[in-house]
């Protein structure tokens, strides 16, 4: 689950019309610079926040998905279809929903690490 620090910086990605530096992103969130230079490496390092360098800055940007707003309502269209699922079987509240979808991505993910899986699921296949 996102904490709030970094649905922040997401937002704050993601209304940019650039990369931008965490300094900037401090400065838009009213957050403390060490604060967000750590949510933007938890981020980076899952892969929702791109990282560009060069020579002597540092910047970020939204994965791609995040500003694409035919992916964004495919996304929420299957995460309906989920949530119906799930529902189908036995109501559930909001919470228990996320829970349960959450459990099974963590089990999908782990299943496809034992399977040898090693696509990259940040890449559209080919």
């Amino acid at each position: 689950m996102l904490k709030q620090r970094e649905v922040k910086i997401l937002s704050t990605l993601i209304e940019s019309d650039k990369p931008i530096t965490a300094y900037k992103i401090a400065k838009r969130t009213g957050e403390h610079g060490a604060n967000i230079r750590d949510g933007i490496h938890k981020l980076v390092q899952v892969g929702v926040v791109m990282e560009h360098n060069s020579e002597r800055t540092t910047s970020y940007s939204p994965h791609p998905v995040l500003t694409c707003k035919d992916c964004i309502q495919s996304i929420a269209e299957h995460i309906s279809e989920i949530a119906d699922l799930i529902d189908g079987h036995e109501k559930v509240e909001p919470e228990g929903t996320k829970m349960i979808f959450d459990f099974i991505m963590r089990r999908v993910q782990i299943s496809n690490i034992y399977n040898g899986d090693k696509r990259d699921s940040h890449k559209p296949d080919n």
